[in-house]
């Protein structure tokens, strides 16, 4: 087998692995995006309650939040 063949795959599997690292690399920026914008409000809604209201408010309900 030449030797010129040898460097022609490295790259040729260079590639591969740039692919795969590009894909994996956009998945997990997918991923994230999704995860953001459908956990952000919940998670704001989540610590409010955690929290609790200052001293002299109503307590926090999901009732209150949606009759006022």
């Amino acid at each position: 087998m030449p030797a010129t063949c040898l460097p022609e795959v490295d790259s040729c599997k260079q590639e591969l692995s740039k692919r795969k690292v590009q894909s994996r690399v956009k998945g997990f920026c997918d991923f994230f995006k999704f995860l953001f914008h459908w956990g952000f409000i919940p998670f704001i809604l989540f610590l409010g309650c955690k929290k609790g209201p200052d001293s002299g408010k109503l307590s926090f309900t999901f009732g209150n939040i949606l009759w006022q």
